[in-house]
């Protein structure tokens, strides 16, 4: 399997929410190179901001995001289609996606039972203030 490529500061904004929607689709930037049809030489342009328009378009198809939302990081309802809400995640979260994929199915369901816990007690300390 590729090498999977995480948000950097040292990457192009661009480049950075191209990484983020893979993550979110579980896939690698060299996949989603190689379903677009494009050339594996492109990612050190993307690194680098440089990303023409018909890849662009090619590159939101794929990860089925609007093109404004690649290029200057606009979400609106109206501008990501409905997948039980899409919606931007940070680096940590994307790190625990990454962590929680790695786990079993049943060492998931365990995790989901803690977190549910963890979220009800933060929300009764909440409610006690």
């Amino acid at each position: 399997m590729a090498k999977r490529l995480k948000p950097s500061e040292k990457y192009d904004e661009v480049f950075n929410r191209i990484l983020e929607q893979c993550i979110i689709k579980n896939t690698t930037v060299s996949e989603l190179i190689d379903m677009c049809g494009l050339s594996r030489s492109v990612m050190t342009a993307w690194k680098k901001g440089t990303i023409n328009p018909k890849a662009l378009s090619a590159i939101s198809r794929r990860l089925n995001v609007p093109m404004e939302y690649l290029t200057d990081g606009k979400n609106t309802k109206s501008d990501i289609p409905n997948n039980n809400t899409i919606q931007i995640i940070n680096a940590r979260e994307i790190e625990l996606l990454r962590l929680f994929r790695t786990i079993s199915e049943e060492e998931q369901l365990k995790l989901m039972g803690r977190l549910e816990l963890l979220s009800e007690l933060a929300q009764t300390e909440e409610n006690a203030v």
